[in-house]
């Protein structure tokens, strides 16, 4: 079981790169800041997939959930200036993404992957 753990790890040590990168794209200087709700829904998508592979314990729905709040909370802390659209359409386009990557995530994991390990 040595192999899953290093591969355990290696998620962990990605999902903290991935929320870290998320938190700056949303809340970061100008320059790095997601430009439109696509881009949202993009980064969203791929945090949650990448958290609901290193948290596979973890309810799924519980997960859309909570990201679905820190979407909220981080909508709500840019800028009103920088946002392209309403905080309604960006933070549903975060919900989205969250939506399908914590989904596609789980189907990939619980039906393709745990057959190989």
């Amino acid at each position: 079981m040595g192999h899953l753990d290093v591969i355990k790890a290696m998620l962990l040590v990605a999902t903290g790169c991935a929320w870290i990168a998320l938190v700056l794209a949303m809340l970061g200087p100008a320059r790095l800041r997601l430009g439109d709700d696509k881009a949202c829904a993009i980064a969203f998508l791929i945090t949650a997939g990448v958290t609901r592979l290193a948290f596979t314990e973890v309810y799924t729905r519980l997960q859309i959930a909570l990201f679905c709040a820190a979407a909220g909370i981080l909508v709500a802390k840019q800028a009103s200036a920088t946002l392209t659209g309403t905080k309604l359409r960006r933070w549903s386009s975060c919900a989205g993404g969250t939506i399908v990557g914590a989904i596609v995530s789980r189907e990939v994991v619980h039906h393709h992957l745990w057959h190989w390990i």
